[in-house]
């Protein structure tokens, strides 16, 4: 599955502007909400969910997790620490 970013939410929202885009990724992301994703931003956490039921964290409000555990994890192991707040700290993993 693939985590998508707010980069990428910002090129679907001009493809559409324009009236350029991509059928199959506009498909995958209505499967995305229909369905559900991987939202949470923990390496490795596989939890699918609708993105509202996604923790967002309270610093840089771009980061999701599904619970505590998996928001610790990656605050403290993870690397959000080090990016919590900055410019790189949009989508997941920094992608």
């Amino acid at each position: 599955m693939y985590h998508y970013t707010l980069d990428v939410f910002s090129d679907v929202l001009h493809w559409l502007q324009k009236g350029e885009y991509d059928a199959g990724v506009l498909d995958e992301f209505r499967s995305m909400a229909l369905e559900g994703a991987e939202y949470c931003c923990n390496e490795g956490c596989e939890v699918v969910g609708q993105m509202k039921e996604f923790k967002v964290c309270p610093q840089c409000k771009t980061y999701r997790y599904c619970g505590a555990a998996c928001q610790k994890q990656d605050w403290t192991t993870g690397g959000h620490r080090e990016m919590c707040g900055t410019s790189a700290s949009h989508g997941k993993r920094g992608e």
